[in-house]
């Protein structure tokens, strides 16, 4: 996460001890590749002249590091999310839209100069969300943030259905930085939310605390947002002609918003779409209208496939994708409800995660 270094916090160096020592693991985190500072120039001279006489090791870092913080004052506008770094004039932290204003006490009895904890349903959903979609996506995303590194060493996965467990620990240890995602589990657009989502949302409730957050994916599942290209390649090692054919359906319906409700890994057969449920009623008439073959027999416990379900092993098999390719389909989707979702997410892990290069000395 970027972290802004205010006028105030700055000039209390001299007498603030709380300030002292999170501006030392500040430059230390920021040494090490963990999160990104930026202090414009009036607070700059001032650190560097507080430094100067009291720590010539992190004098000479931060003038290093402060040399760059012209190319991070656009870089401010267009993230989700930072920190305002302030005095102890005010013991509590705000937050004030995209900012979190948290003064020098409070930083230095925390633990958010650490890694931000990023907590997926699993370390696999993590890897993915971050590490091919948020590094790869770039169509609607602003320059800025092309080239920022996510900082990976956080990545924990939070147990399927039990991630609001570890969700709801960060939140009320109020220490850490936390970001969790999940996916919302629905079928058709009125459904409710997912087990998993809602307890992650109750957990969310339960604590106020604002150094964690949390986002739902409104997509079935993660797998609705691996490129369909991708998808496809996964599985369909050792089809027969038939299968594979069914596969292809999967193409008709990628174009279309309700995409994002289509449960890929159950798929469709005769008699689950005839069924006077909700999710068969949409899907039904959504299959219809793409061209799905609704190839069914008369009896009413037909089996036939209408939409095969994919492999519950397509999201870590993408994972092994080489980036390359990831970047080269991310950003050739047409679905605009997809891209809608990549650019959110991309925005969302990056501002959380960002960090710059480990400094070297």
């Amino acid at each position: 996460m970027l972290f802004y270094i205010s006028y105030k916090f700055a000039n209390a160096l001299s007498t603030c001890s709380d300030c002292q020592d999170v501006l030392s693991q500040l430059i230390d985190s920021r040494k090490s590749g963990t999160h990104l500072i930026y202090a414009n120039k009036k607070s700059s001279n001032l650190i560097l002249n507080f430094l100067s006489a009291n720590n010539k090791r992190h004098y000479e870092l931060f003038n290093n590091i402060s040399k760059l913080f012209i190319e991070k004052k656009s870089l401010i506008r267009k993230l989700e999310k930072f920190i305002y770094l302030t005095d102890n004039s005010n013991n509590i932290i705000k937050s004030l839209s995209r900012i979190l204003i948290i003064p020098a006490s409070i930083a230095n009895n925390s633990q958010i100069t650490y890694p931000t904890l990023f907590l997926g349903e699993n370390i696999n959903d993590c890897n993915f969300y971050a590490l091919k979609i948020a590094k790869n996506y770039k169509k609607t995303i602003s320059p800025e943030l092309h080239n920022l590194s996510i900082n990976s060493r956080r990545f924990e996965g939070g147990g399927g259905s039990c991630t609001h467990v570890p969700y709801g620990r960060y939140k009320s240890n109020k220490i850490d930085l936390c970001l969790c995602i999940a996916d919302s589990d629905r079928s058709y657009p009125s459904a409710n939310l997912g087990n998993t989502a809602n307890l992650i949302l109750a957990q969310d409730k339960l604590y106020e605390n604002q150094l964690c957050d949390f986002h739902i994916i409104d997509f079935y599942s993660a797998e609705n947002l691996i490129p369909i290209e991708i998808t496809l390649k996964i599985n369909t090692e050792g089809k027969s002609q038939q299968q594979l054919d069914l596969l292809d359906e999967y193409k008709k319906i990628r174009s279309i918003n309700e995409w994002r409700y289509l449960p890929m890994k159950k798929g469709f057969n005769c008699q689950e779409i005839r069924e006077s449920k909700a999710t068969s009623t949409f899907w039904k008439r959504n299959l219809s209208r793409t061209g799905v073959n609704l190839n069914c027999c008369l009896d009413e416990e037909c089996q036939n496939v209408i939409l095969p379900s994919v492999s519950d092993k397509t999201l870590i098999k993408s994972i092994s994708v080489p980036g390359s390719d990831w970047e080269y389909y991310l950003n050739s989707e047409k679905n605009k409800s997809i891209m809608k979702s990549y650019e959110k997410l991309t925005n969302t892990i990056i501002s959380w995660l960002c960090a710059g290069s480990p400094i070297r000395t």
